[in-house]
């Protein structure tokens, strides 16, 4: 479960930034965001990507790529290169640094960077078929909302459901109850403090018309 958790995630990013740009940028904003929430920079100011941490004088190399690594920013890529070239470079920043502590956070992100990059072909099942089936799907979602539009659903709330909705109605991959569990807590760990809880309310609306059963 937890490599598609990751690919949850990634497949999240994807959409998000369909939804925002009508494109593709690649999964590393929603990664930057993740390595934010766990490490977040208290220099940084919102949106701005920067977040320097204190220069030492030491390993200025590991620590300059560090300290680029994790802006708090959903808009924002990491690497136009991609994962792949994300991935090379935190092992050779790893490879260049004695510091235990800056050697442990750079293995944290090496950990995150590889996991994204192995669920390719489970996130091209989530990307295609929330996009090909979006038109039914959005109607599904806004069939179920209350006294709420779907325009002003939140970016990230309204593509955690749409990943959801194309797990419990269009894939048989994935146990329905499982389908939901994971959308609330990519809900709570990406939107706001009120995410779970409202993307909780429109998927137990929403499984009541589930033709197969919600466990299996």
């Amino acid at each position: 479960m937890g490599n598609r958790r990751i690919g949850r995630e990634t497949a999240l990013q994807y959409l998000f930034c369909h939804d925002l740009n009508g494109n593709h940028d690649g999964p590393e904003t929603l990664f930057a965001l993740r390595l934010a929430k766990q490490h977040p920079s208290p220099d940084a100011s919102p949106g701005n990507g920067s977040g320097d941490e204190e220069n030492t004088g030491h390993e200025p190399e590991p620590e300059k790529l560090h300290s680029g690594i994790g802006s708090d920013s959903a808009h924002c890529t990491i690497s136009r290169a991609g994962l792949p070239a994300l991935v090379s470079e935190l092992e050779n920043a790893l490879a260049q640094t004695d510091s235990k502590p800056v050697k442990r956070k750079i293995s944290k992100q090496l950990k995150l960077a590889r996991d994204h990059s192995r669920n390719n072909d489970f996130v091209e099942t989530l990307v295609r078929g929330v996009l090909d089936n979006q038109a039914k799907i959005d109607r599904q979602i806004e069939d179920n909302l209350e006294n709420f539009t779907f325009t002003r659903l939140a970016t990230i709330d309204r593509n955690v459901l749409r990943i959801a909705v194309f797990e419990m109605f269009h894939s048989v991959e994935t146990p329905p109850i499982v389908a939901i569990n994971e959308a609330i807590e990519l809900a709570k760990r990406f939107g706001t403090e009120q995410s779970g809880s409202f993307v909780n309310g429109i998927l137990d609306r929403l499984k009541d018309e589930l033709t197969r059963p919600l466990r299996n």
